[in-house]
């Protein structure tokens, strides 16, 4: 057991200030607070940028992760503009092994930037559309980027975590992501074969 542990009643204290009355987010509060729940059982699996972690064991930490997880939920998943700045001596690879003009290298470079963030939309929608359907059937979507490496979470039937790694298709698994199930009852779902 934790030294502090989670406090169900403040987190639903802390979500009522982010929740809306969209139909949308019926059912928000109570997918946070499980993910916090999930997170004061598995505190390694919170990915965070910076030094200080929240905690889900107090209001400040559960104000910061509430406000990554709706923001998270409601950011549009339309491409936006790439911001990646692109390895230059690819452009020169792709010239002299492959005779591509500096202008069609230029092209390509610019393409490959929007054909990702276009790869990277329908992952994002297909999150969205399977927390439409699964959210009901007591999986919570872990949206928000800040649980690592797993996208839904759930109980079985003895009250043991289960978690999901959403992708989109069987051979866009990098080593790292494979890597985080071993040992876990984590489970891989591709929607595509390859």
């Amino acid at each position: 057991m934790h030294p502090l542990s989670f406090d169900e009643e403040l987190a639903k204290k802390v979500v009522a200030e982010f929740i809306n009355d969209n139909p949308e987010e019926k059912e928000l509060d109570t997918a946070f607070i499980e993910i916090c729940r999930f997170l004061n059982d598995n505190p390694d699996r919170l990915s965070w940028r910076g030094k200080n972690k929240p905690s889900v064991t107090d209001e400040t930490g559960l104000k910061a992760l509430a406000e990554k997880y709706f923001n998270g939920f409601r950011k549009s998943d339309f491409p936006a503009e790439p911001k990646t700045v692109p390895d230059e001596m690819v452009s020169i690879v792709m010239q002299y092994a492959y005779n591509y003009s500096p202008e069609d290298c230029e092209r390509i470079k610019i393409e490959h930037q929007y054909s990702m963030c276009a790869e990277n939309c329908v992952g994002s929608l297909l999150e969205r559309y399977l927390d439409s359907v699964l959210r009901e059937k007591g999986w919570y979507w872990c949206c928000g980027d800040f649980i690592k490496a797993i996208d839904f979470i759930s109980k079985d039937k003895n009250q043991k975590w289960l978690a999901l790694q959403i992708k989109n298709r069987d051979n866009t698994e990098n080593s790292s992501s494979s890597a985080i199930r071993n040992g876990t009852q984590m489970r891989n779902f591709s929607l595509v074969p390859s």
